[in-house]
């Protein structure tokens, strides 16, 4: 049945049915209608022979002929009136056949139109700035239903891209005023003599003005990897010593916070192309993360060729990950903790980081993801990334 999920057979099977209703309605109406009319022109025929058994005799004063029918001239008259009786029954029929097929089209027809009017509705109020408004599919599989799937689909990515955008815009504007108010109130503090112009305090603006230039080199990687034009300088690298570049950046950091940091890798795995500084980055938040939030116990990183493709591990034993933000853990601005705006070392978050590990992992052809259990059950982010063997 899936040939009549089209519209242009849906068409096609309307047309043939209103076709035959009407060859329907004319053959029976006139089937009938002309047989008692043909009946009756016999019978009315034979009221005129003149029953003398003179067979095909020609009658020279009336001009007929003995074969049961009735003169030339009343024949004329009988055939007339038969012809009329015919035509009046045809006539008949198709005006039904028309009316019949005009009914069942106007059904028809509304059933294919109402659909494309609903739509036409919603794409006016969308315009209108309804964004997210949905149209009832009612179970069709033909053109209309896949476009009215479409339609909300699209609608519903509208409202929600619409909602993330307000979102990061008011996100961006908080983080960009919280270090600029301490700048401002430092320096005029230092303007009018309340404050003093020690070292420390060049330190903290030091600081905030770090923080505004990380903002900014993130929105600016992220609006790159949006636009598809993030810059990628690939290079052959062994998944270890990627790893390695990693666990030595941070490896005094995990042994003052009495952590572990071990590294998994077999030397016989292939080598992988990659931005190393790109992908060095991708680890270095990934560890960042895992040490800030893992009070005890170990980070593991590893790699592992599966399917052709490499897995590159970072797993934690760290405070893990609720259920309910598994989900938004790669949105830009998202913090599991919405109150926290700082790490434990005061180090700023901008909620970006790992957005911006997602966009440099796709733009590799790669894909990221995260598993935790739950809460203090530790996480595990795993980066997987294409292997040209």
């Amino acid at each position: 049945m899936k040939k009549f999920n089209t519209l242009s057979s849906r068409l096609t099977l309307a047309f043939l049915l209103v076709g035959i209703l009407g060859i329907a309605l004319v053959t029976t109406f006139h089937t009938r209608s002309t047989r008692h009319e043909f009946d009756r022109f016999v019978t009315e025929g034979r009221g005129h022979d003149f029953g003398d058994g003179r067979g095909d005799d020609f009658d020279d004063e009336r001009g007929s002929r003995g074969d049961g029918f009735s003169s030339r001239g009343d024949r004329s008259q009988s055939e007339n009136l038969f012809l009329r009786n015919v035509v009046r029954t045809s006539a008949l029929g198709a005006v039904g056949a028309v009316v019949a097929a005009l009914l069942v089209g106007a059904v028809l027809s509304r059933g294919l139109t109402q659909p494309i009017r609903a739509l036409t509705a919603a794409t006016q109020r969308m315009a209108e700035g309804e964004l997210g408004t949905q149209v009832a599919v009612s179970g069709r599989r033909d053109e209309i239903g896949r476009l009215a799937t479409s339609f909300n689909k699209m609608s519903a990515d509208l409202a929600q891209s619409s909602q993330k955008r307000q979102q990061m815009t008011a996100d961006i504007a908080h983080d960009l005023r919280t270090p600029l108010t301490i700048l401002r109130g430092y320096m005029e503090g230092i303007r009018d003599g309340t404050v003093e112009n020690s070292p420390q305090v060049i330190d903290i603006m030091y600081e905030e003005v770090t923080h505004l230039e990380h903002l900014v080199n993130d929105l600016r990687t992220l609006s790159l990897a949006d636009a598809g034009q993030l810059p990628l300088d690939k290079q052959p690298i062994h998944p270890r010593s990627l790893l390695e570049r990693t666990g030595l950046a941070y490896i005094m950091q995990a042994e003052q916070k009495g952590l572990a940091l071990r590294i998994e890798a077999d030397n016989a795995l292939p080598e992988i192309h990659v931005d190393v500084e790109r992908m060095t980055q991708v680890l270095n938040n990934l560890v960042s993360n895992a040490l800030r939030f893992t009070e005890q116990g170990e980070i593991v990183l590893s790699a592992k060729l599966q399917d052709g493709t490499m897995l590159l591990r970072v797993r934690d034993t760290g405070q893990g990950i609720s259920a309910d933000a598994l989900p938004h853990i790669f949105d830009r601005f998202y913090r599991v903790d919405q109150s926290r705006q700082r790490d434990t070392t005061g180090v700023a978050s901008s909620g970006l980081g790992l957005a911006i590990i997602e966009a440099i992992v796709k733009a590799h052809g790669g894909d990221v993801s995260v598993m935790s259990e739950g809460e203090n059950m530790g996480s595990q982010f795993v980066v997987t990334v294409p292997v040209q063997l």
